[in-house]
């Protein structure tokens, strides 16, 4: 009997130790105490020579566009009984023009064989009648009223067919409805396709004069001129006018001529170099970050921590901000992504 219970007592203690060890492995799962430190980019504070600069934005005065363009049921109207094609577009990009000015015909054999055959028609009854009133002049037995009378009706009748087709190129024909400067002209009507709805010809009206404004003083005086380059051609502006309102600056420009065409564009952007500035101190532009209208950076000291530092900024240059005061050349800073 004690054996019997001594080896029930052994087995309870190994059901009980297997439960155990299958419990643990199931309510604990191995860790990864491994630390993986944070690592900040940081740089140096350097000093040397930079030539900053200013970056204006012009636009011009009173700018208004205006998009030229055939609806699809106009379109199919005149077109769905003539063919139409395209004639000739009259203007290019840079254009001046006035209005009323015609900047794309159009043009069908049918109305035009049916124009030049009213046309003859009509000089034909003409060299007719010129013909019946010398005949009158020589032989005056005869009377040409009556026919002369029925030429006149003919060209009456052909002057009607000829006012109808000219008509019809009035109203498919594209004229200018105020003067401005050509802007675009759509590349299809090279090849003579016209795309219904879009933009044919855009234009646009200005008082020919970009404005900018600033708050620097740049040193400008009226009479400078400066180089613009836009879309692979450079224009020349001079400034005409600079007025100071309030602690802006207003700077006017207008073309110089040869360079009227940049008339066409509504925004430039005009890039003027300031004096070089020597021993420079400066950082690159992500070390620096603002908070209500303050800049600071972080800098490292000795024993590896970083301390925020209020900085005073001047000039961007590339990627770099020229610090006036607040860091010293050697300085460590954070930089932020």
């Amino acid at each position: 009997m004690k054996k019997i219970s001594l080896i029930i007592f052994l087995l309870n203690i190994c059901i009980l130790s297997g439960c155990t060890n299958q419990s643990n492995e199931e309510l604990v799962p191995p860790q990864d105490k491994s630390y993986t430190p944070v690592i900040h980019n940081t740089d140096y504070v350097i000093k040397q020579d930079v030539t900053p600069s200013a970056e204006l934005k012009l636009s011009l005065l009173d700018y208004e566009e205006t998009g030229y363009r055939i609806s699809q049921s106009e379109w199919n109207r005149i077109n769905g009984q003539y063919m139409l094609t395209v004639d000739k577009v009259w203007v290019k990009a840079g254009d001046e023009i006035k209005a009323g000015e015609l900047l794309i015909s159009f043009s069908s054999k049918e109305l035009d064989d049916k124009l030049k055959s009213y046309e003859d028609k009509k000089a034909e009854d003409l060299l007719a009648i010129d013909h019946y009133n010398r005949l009158a002049g020589i032989d005056t037995s005869y009377d040409y009223k009556s026919d002369i009378e029925l030429l006149n009706q003919d060209i009456t009748i052909a002057d009607a067919y000829i006012s109808d087709i000219n008509s019809l190129y009035d109203e498919i024909n594209i004229k200018a409805t105020s003067d401005g400067i050509v802007s675009f002209v759509s590349p299809y009507l090279s090849d003579g396709y016209i795309i219904t709805g879009e933009v044919l010809i855009k234009a646009s009206s200005n008082s020919k004069e970009y404005v900018c404004e600033t708050t620097e003083d740049l040193g400008l005086n009226v009479g400078d001129v400066f180089n613009v380059e836009n879309d692979m051609t450079a224009y020349e502006l001079c400034i005409k006018d600079i007025v100071f309102d309030e602690g802006k600056t207003k700077i006017y420009f207008e073309p110089l001529p040869g360079s009227e065409s940049v008339l066409s564009e509504n925004n430039l952007t005009l890039i003027i170099k300031k004096p070089e500035i020597k021993g420079a101190l400066c950082v690159k532009s992500q070390a620096v970050f603002e908070e209500d209208g303050h800049y600071f950076a972080y800098r490292y000291k000795e024993d590896g921590l970083r301390e925020a530092v209020e900085v005073t900024i001047g000039d961007y240059v590339d990627d770099y901000v020229v610090i006036t005061s607040g860091l010293s050349a050697g300085d460590e800073v954070e930089l932020w992504d």
